[in-house]
């Protein structure tokens, strides 16, 4: 389980790098925040020195304002907080052992 719990802990942190940083290589790979480099150079940013294709928009780009990426990486937390509430306390938990309890598993019994 402990390679498991490294596994997610890196995809929380790549999750979060992508989200909450300026465009950047990552970001730009998966069309997250991003847009054509002139697009993004106008907007204040660093010119890219990677080749970005156009982006089929009228605005050029898909970059979301620090406000909302924040807000973005808060509902993917919870999301996260939910999933691990609900293999907590239903799946592995106390809801588990009263189903358990009130509807036994019926198996077919087989003579030898």
């Amino acid at each position: 389980n402990y390679a498991l719990l490294v596994v997610w802990g890196f995809l929380m942190v790549f999750t979060s790098y992508m989200l909450l940083a300026d465009p950047n290589r990552v970001g730009c790979a998966f069309r997250l925040n991003c847009g054509t480099a002139s697009v993004i150079e106008s907007l204040g940013y660093k010119k890219p020195n990677w080749s970005i294709e156009p982006y089929n928009s009228h605005l050029g780009h898909n970059i979301i304002p620090l406000a909302s990426r924040y807000k973005l990486w808060g509902y993917c937390l919870g999301n996260m907080v939910a999933a691990n509430l609900w293999q907590l306390f239903v799946v592995n938990g106390p809801v588990r052992n009263m189903l358990r309890n009130k509807k036994p598993l019926e198996r077919l019994r087989v003579k030898l």
